[in-house]
This record gives structure tokens, sequence and C-alpha cells, in this order.
């Protein structure tokens, strides 16, 4: 009990009255919030050297200001249905699974926006391979151009945290993530992984020297779309990419279907997941757009671009 405070002893009768004998403990609140330092080693050298307060801003004649990393690689995967009809345990059977049939990254770099697109149809059956290779190339450019950006900070850093290029996905976890960790694997060392094995927070993985730090950017908000994401850090909206008929593409259609440049039938535009088809519009603005697009490869390509908003 803070008796020196001048409602001590309302706060003490209060007590008195509602106290039943065993012991409970109630939040008290400072009048005055204490400053919060977040978990991040650079800035809290430059807060705790008073050049820097909690938001980065600079503080005095010579105060700096602290800023986030500013270079950095998007990526995006297709992927189709693999029947595969295998038993996982006694009573558990693998139907199928998900194989990527198509990639695209968007480097960006302090000489622009970069985008490569990957698929079975321009580098066969190794594209993902020539798609490591590249993103491993882009991401030693990336990691040069954030420690000359930081070059400020010396002082107070190795800067060791800017030569590790973040790699971002969306909502990836369960499904690219997987996909892009087992490729990794082969081609790359898979350092150290943070979080469980069907929901990662970060992957490091390393390669020729190059340090890249695979995270997924839903983890880091509370929920929404990747469109409201892109509104509300990117400042403006993903437009209107269209529609794809995914579950019409299989093992078995993926060869004639892709490279065919003849709409499909609504029908094919049918989600076992959300049990119903898009409407006629959509439908509509779908056959437009593969038309002037030319082939499904080619609208994918389009697609893909839209989700990482190059």
């Amino acid at each position: 009990m803070r008796d020196k405070h001048w409602n001590a002893k309302r706060d003490y009768e209060n007590h008195i009255k509602k106290y039943d004998g065993k012991l409970t403990r109630q939040v008290k609140l400072d009048s005055v919030s204490q400053p919060f330092v977040p978990f991040e080693p650079v800035l809290m050298t430059m807060i705790s050297r008073g050049v820097t307060d909690t938001f980065g801003n600079p503080l005095g004649e010579h105060g700096m200001r602290y800023t986030p990393t500013r270079y950095y690689i998007t990526y995006d995967f297709e992927t189709y249905e693999c029947p595969v009809n295998v038993a996982s345990g006694k009573s558990t059977p693998i139907m199928s699974r998900l194989t990527p049939m198509s990639v695209s990254m968007c480097s960006h770099r302090r000489d622009g926006t970069f985008t490569y697109h990957f698929s079975l149809n321009s580098h066969g059956d190794d594209f993902m391979e020539h798609f490591i290779n590249k993103l491993f190339q882009e991401a030693s450019i990336v990691n040069i151009d954030n420690v000359q950006d930081h070059q400020y900070m010396a002082e107070f850093s190795d800067l060791a945290q800017y030569k590790q290029c973040r790699v971002l996905g969306f909502n990836r976890v369960k499904f690219d993530m997987n996909l892009f960790i087992n490729y990794l694997a082969k081609f790359a060392k898979v350092m150290g992984m943070i979080g469980s094995s069907t929901s990662f927070k970060s992957v490091t993985v390393v390669s020729n020297q190059t340090t890249i730090l695979l995270l997924d950017a839903s983890n880091f908000v509370a929920g929404g779309t990747l469109d409201s994401f892109a509104k509300d850090f990117g400042g403006s909206s993903m437009g209107d990419k269209g529609c794809f008929p995914y579950e019409a593409v299989t093992s078995e259609t993926i060869v004639d279907l892709i490279k065919s440049g003849e709409p499909l039938p609504i029908t094919k535009f049918f989600s076992t997941l959300k049990q119903g088809s898009i409407p006629e519009v959509a439908y509509n603005q779908y056959c437009s757009d593969l038309k002037e697009l030319g082939s499904h490869w080619a609208f994918l390509e389009h697609y893909r671009d839209a989700n990482l908003g190059s």
C-alpha cells in the first residue's frame, strides 16, 4: 500500500471492506508510462547513448535518426496438385502434394526494383535451381546496399544485421515456405529456424558467404489480407489482379492447359475450399485479360506481379 499517495487512506478503507482472507493481486498502473525499448541491438545502443529516442528520432544537436532496413526481396509461388496416394501411418493417407510450377521474385535495390520470373515453361524442370541461384545473387547486392545505407551506424554496431537479406512472403508459412525450404536445403545450408515446422517465424540460410533471412510478413501484423497490408504499409492498393483457375491445373492438365490461350468454362473456377465459383463479372474480366495476355503462363506472371506489387 502506497501510504504517501493522497488516495492511500481511501484505498486502505476499501481494502479492509473487501478483504476476505484470500491473497489477491490488483494491477496498479503508473501515472506516467515507462519508455519501451524494442529488442533491436543498434536502436538499443543508440538510445542508451542518448542520440536517438525510442521512436528513432534524433536527440539534441548531435543526435542521429535511426532508419529501418530499406532494401529487401519478395517472392511468390504458384503450385499445382500432384497425386501421390501414399500412407503416412496406419490411418492417414496422403492423396496429393503441392508441387511448384512457377515463381517470381522482386528485388528492391538501391538502383531500382527488378522482377524475375522462373517456371517450368521458361526454365524446365530445374527452374527452382535457377531461381535459388538468382536469389542469392540478388541477396548479395541487397546486403551491400543495406550496409552502405547504414554506414553512419558503424560506430554503434558491426552492421551484421544488415548483412542478412530479408526475403519476405505474405501468409506463406504453411505453403510456400515449406516448398522453399525443401529446395533451399539442396543448394544451400539452413543455419537456423525460429518457430515450428508448420509455423516458421524466420529461417536463416547461407550460400557462398551470402546470408538470407526468410520471413513471413503476416507474422508481424494482426490478420488482414495481402491487399490491406499493401495499403497500410505500401501506401497503395494492389489493384485488380483478376482470377485464375487454380484447381483446373493438375499434373495431367498442366502441360496443355497452361500454354493454351483459350478461356476455360466458368465451371473450372469452382473452389472446393469456398464451395462456390466466381461471379460472371469476374469471369468476363478473366476472358478479357487472357485474350490480352495471350496464354495462361503470361496470365500467371501477371498474377504474381500483382502479388509482389512490382
